[in-house]
């Protein structure tokens, strides 16, 4: 049910109700006890019992609802009517039937708890998307004092009463703590996110610590951009429609290494969509902002970001994409099919692509240059030219690699047109001939042309992000070297046997 206490007087009448509630309830001794209750936190809900003393219930009534934000309610005889007249009670209740008591109590908890969680969580919306501006808007671009900012700035408040970053260390295989407000940063533990989930949540024990891990977990390994993942503290299971009460939040912000932002929210039934939403554009911001201020890699970190949101947008048009061919077969002409599924295969591939890039670290594995170059081949739309390839085994990313392929292919069949006589104006000329094989022990490839080549004084620059040569976007070669430094390698711009270009990515030992 999550959390939320209801505060029962300690009389006689109010004991087979607490024993008739299926919610957490506690019992007070006289105003004093109730006040400092109240004072203490977690009550949603207090009862004033008449029958105890029926003078004083109407004070109570109003002492409670001044000084606490809980729904006070008035519990009365059946022939009490009188009592409750003026009290200004949230409901009335009658004391000789527990049964019906209980329930009401329940409901009104209940209802108490969803408006809390939607005032906190609107709340929580606007300190967000304030902290996002800020962000945007500051000099600061170190991870650390920016962590730092943000947890002061959002945490030990009403919506977030803990907040604590931590950032992956890959090598222990654990998020270290950062920052933290709401709890002492000493109290903080490194919360393991390699192997199996351990009993140790890294925030104390009031947290259900294998939750907490799992939610951690997910937000260092998971791929794309800033992200969010929840977890109820209360004990409630993660799949429980309810939600469960208390929430530990994960926030992934997608630096390198990744950062996780903490947060411990009361939203009664999960986190909600516009809440989510404020905390990815948070962590973008702060990624971002990292991005910015990181030095030599600044193309490739913004990259990363760019390439999530590319990547849920090409999700999106796959999506539509499928549907129109799913109308075309039933409804269309079939010399279509072919075209539309070529280009949803594109579509898939620059997904994986993207998301290839969007990863803290690239995911090697043995792959089949020729297979990878086939793949790229069949993406290009030429007549003009032939591969020749030298087949391979390498240990790479193998989308990244795809991608850095598809590159050269269409820069060395769009810009390296032979001279054959038949003048550049003729796309169908033969005589372009594009060779592709490994370089140094299988480690790298190389992609080279007999084309016109590139001169030797602009062989560096094409390398640059966003350099053109005047038809061109300038984002093709810049791909290529970002992959190349994914990979922990070099690029080399040199002139093919042929005469042409030959770009080389490998090791700088096998250039």
């Amino acid at each position: 049910m999550g959390t939320g206490i209801v505060l029962l007087p300690a009389t006689a009448a109010m004991d087979d109700v607490a024993a008739a509630l299926d919610v957490s309830a506690a019992r007070y001794e006289g105003v004093h006890d109730a006040r400092a209750r109240l004072r203490a936190g977690g009550v949603i809900c207090v009862v004033v019992d008449t029958g105890a003393d029926s003078g004083a219930a109407d004070g109570r009534v109003r002492r409670f609802r001044r000084e606490s934000s809980a729904a006070v309610v008035l519990a009365v005889d059946p022939d009490g009517g009188a009592a409750a007249i003026g009290a200004d009670a949230a409901a009335v209740v009658d004391r000789t039937a527990p049964a019906a008591t209980a329930r009401r109590l329940e409901e009104i908890r209940s209802d108490e708890l969803f408006d809390r969680s939607a005032r906190r969580s609107a709340g929580a919306e606007t300190l967000l998307r304030a902290a996002a501006e800020t962000i945007r808007s500051g000099d600061e671009d170190d991870i650390e004092p920016l962590a730092d900012d943000i947890v002061t700035s959002i945490g030990g408040t009403r919506p977030y009463p803990v907040v604590w970053a931590g950032q992956h260390d890959a090598e222990r295989q654990v998020v270290r703590p950062l920052a933290a407000v709401g709890t002492p940063r000493n109290h903080l533990r490194a919360v393991p996110v390699g192997g199996r989930a351990g009993s140790d949540g890294g925030i104390g024990d009031e947290t259900d610590g294998e939750g907490a891990t799992w939610a951690t977990r997910n937000a260092v390994t998971a791929d794309g951009g800033a992200a969010v993942f929840t977890v109820p503290l209360d004990g409630s299971d993660r799949s429980s429609t309810d939600g469960g009460g208390t929430h530990l939040v994960a926030l992934r912000v997608p630096t390198s290494p990744v950062v996780v932002l903490h947060l411990v929210a009361e939203r009664h039934g999960g986190i909600p969509v516009v809440e989510r939403q404020a905390l990815t554009t948070l962590g973008s911001a702060l990624a971002a902002a990292v991005a910015d201020g990181a030095a030599g890699g600044g193309n490739e970190d913004r990259l990363r970001l760019l390439a999530d949101v590319l990547a849920h947008e090409l999700s999106n048009q796959l999506g539509a994409a499928s549907l129109q061919l799913d109308l075309a077969q039933e409804h269309g002409d079939d010399e279509h099919f072919d075209h539309v599924a070529r280009a949803l295969d594109r579509l898939e591939g620059l997904t994986a692509e993207t998301r290839a890039l969007a990863r803290p670290e690239p995911d090697r594995e043995w792959t089949d240059l020729g297979t990878v170059v086939d793949s790229a081949w069949a993406a290009i739309s030429t007549s003009n030219a032939t591969l020749q390839v030298t087949d391979a085994t390498l240990n790479v990313d193998t989308p990244l690699v795809r991608l850095a392929a598809i590159n050269l292919l269409r820069n060395a069949v769009e810009h390296g047109r032979a001279d054959t006589g038949a003048g550049d104006e003729d796309d169908d000329a033969p005589g372009l001939r594009v060779e592709v094989g490994p370089v140094g022990d299988d480690e790298g490839f190389y992609v080279a042309d007999n084309g016109h080549g590139i001169p030797e004084a602009e062989r560096d620059r094409v390398l640059e992000w966003g350099y053109s040569s005047g038809d061109s976007t300038g984002v093709g070669l810049g791909l290529v070297r970002v992959v190349a430094e994914r990979h922990g390698w070099e690029v080399a711009v040199e002139e093919s046997e042929a005469g042409g270009t030959r770009v080389a990515l490998g090791p700088e030992e096998s250039l």
